[in-house]
């Protein structure tokens, strides 16, 4: 996940950029807990469960409210 932030927040800017500028973008960053199993080459040892933390990013695309108020669309949460 971490090496996608950078393209998530390119493909946000192009939406936007594409769409005129007429959508509202709310980013946020977070770090988030990923589990691993790993499986050893020897096949009667156990497998082994890793801990790890990762960067993600949440991108929220709303349409501006005049273009909301246009298209009669509800705002979602």
């Amino acid at each position: 996940m971490g090496a996608a932030v950078q393209q998530a927040v390119m493909l946000a800017n192009a939406l936007k950029a594409s769409l005129a500028d007429q959508v509202i973008l709310d980013v946020t960053s977070d770090t988030v807990t990923l589990y691993d199993d790993v499986v050893p080459d020897d096949p009667n040892a156990d497998i082994v469960t890793q801990k790890r933390q990762t960067s993600a990013i949440h991108i929220k695309v709303a349409l501006k409210d005049d273009l909301q108020k246009a298209f009669g669309a509800k705002r979602r949460r």
